[in-house]
């Protein structure tokens, strides 16, 4: 079992920085949802919203790492998986260092992850002191049922960003 560990004073960080930032820039006003199940509640019809603020950079990687359980040793779910079980329709993956994020419904998202992951291994990863597990998803099979928000700050421009990502992943798949 192959596991990475992250600071859990860090991860809180950049959480805290994607809840920042998405606010500034989604395109309808949020606000914060007191109670733990989500992160937001979308004003222009109530939906509740789940945020993942992932630091790996676009042209580091071509995955998501999916979160399926976020303390597996207690078997409770993780990422979209307990956005799905707390009933918070919207699912969002930001990768922060690019200002690109998709967004999903949390439903289909995990649907279409259990379909792809049928046969893969978990990844484990230490947080907390105890470990979380997840799977490493392609981009790309997932973009059929997400929809992809992009901002521009003067230090990054997440549309250029994006098309560079695309464009590299479909070279890759011609090879």
């Amino acid at each position: 079992m192959r596991k990475k560990s992250f600071s859990w004073r860090e991860q809180l960080q950049v959480g805290d920085r994607g809840e920042e930032l998405l606010m500034q820039y989604y395109p309808s006003p949020l606000v914060v949802y007191p109670e733990h199940r989500a992160d937001f509640r979308r004003l222009s019809d109530g939906k509740l919203i789940e945020l993942k603020t992932d630091t790996y950079g676009l042209d580091k990687t071509e995955n998501l790492f999916i979160e399926r359980w976020g303390n597996i040793e207690q078997r409770k779910p993780g990422g979209p998986f307990r956005a799905r079980k707390d009933r918070v329709p919207v699912f969002i993956y930001y990768f922060i260092r690019h200002n690109v994020w998709l967004e999903f419904d949390s439903k289909e998202l995990c649907k279409l992850v259990e379909r792809l992951t049928k046969k893969s291994k978990l990844v484990y990863i230490k947080s907390h002191g105890w470990a979380v597990a997840g799977y490493k998803v392609p981009i790309r099979d997932v973009l059929s049922i997400a929809q992809v928000h992009t901002f521009e700050t003067p230090s990054v421009s997440g549309l250029a960003d994006w098309r560079a990502f695309l464009a590299r992943t479909e070279k890759e798949e011609e090879k």
